[in-house]
């Protein structure tokens, strides 16, 4: 397993980090990724250097539905890349944090609920606070600070667990917000069991104004070079 410690010579898993062409990459910002998660799904552990991510707002300042990101957003594209990514436990973090190290100028930016998750809410009983949320199609837990502005980034890598077989329901909230059309949008994933095509499916009915291309479903404690192996494939495609 290739680590963060094996960076030499500006190279990753023998991919140059200015070697990927068709992502449009800007400077390379050292990111410190918090906490990721799943319930229903493989999100945990997951920590350690990496490059320094874009943390949203204090919560008593405005919320995300006041921060005009995506009126921002629209009418412009930038050629930055964004990893931005919603995780409780850790496994989407450790993607995440994979792949900034990968893309080298990529931006990593932790998407966050004004209400933050405990450990019950992630269980997968009946009455558990995630299994409400995907339970009702009309849920959109309010998210918390600023998002960033998308009128930076011409590529926009969005990382999720599987929470009973879809997104969790504040990445929905995110998605119908933030004006993500114009720009190349990846997905991925972690989760033991279930893949990624339906999530995918459902996020983009809500704004089908947004391409979604190349999605990925990684599994629990999946490598650096699992990771590697997918950015080789879209910058190959």
């Amino acid at each position: 397993m290739v680590t963060f410690d094996d960076l030499k010579d500006g190279r990753l898993g023998g991919i140059s980090r200015r070697g990927f062409v068709g992502l449009g990459l800007g400077t390379l910002v050292t990111a410190v990724l918090s906490s990721c998660g799943g319930a229903g799904a493989s999100d945990e552990g997951g920590s350690g250097s990496g490059s320094t991510v874009l943390e949203p707002a204090a919560q008593d300042e405005k919320d995300a539905s006041e921060s005009g990101s995506s009126s921002q957003a629209e009418g412009k594209v930038g050629d930055k890349t964004l990893v931005l990514y919603f995780s409780q436990t850790g496994n989407t973090e450790s993607i995440a944090k994979f792949m900034c190290q990968i893309l080298g100028g990529a931006d990593g930016f932790h998407l966050q609920t004004k209400e933050p998750y405990v450990e019950a809410d992630l269980s997968a009983d009946d009455d558990s606070r995630c299994r409400r949320e995907q339970d009702n199609a009309q849920s959109r837990p309010e998210l918390a600070g600023d998002l960033p502005d998308l009128s930076q980034y011409g590529t926009v890598f969005v990382g999720f667990p599987i929470w009973f077989d879809r997104a969790p329901r504040a990445l929905y909230a995110y998605v119908e917000g933030a004006g993500l059309a114009g720009r190349k949008v990846y997905a991925f994933c972690t989760s033991a069991v279930a893949g990624i095509d339906d999530a995918v499916a459902e996020l983009a009915a809500l704004d089908t104004r947004v391409e979604w291309l190349k999605a990925m479903r990684f599994e629990e404690h999946d490598t650096y070079d699992a990771v590697s192996e997918w950015i080789d494939q879209i910058n190959n495609r």
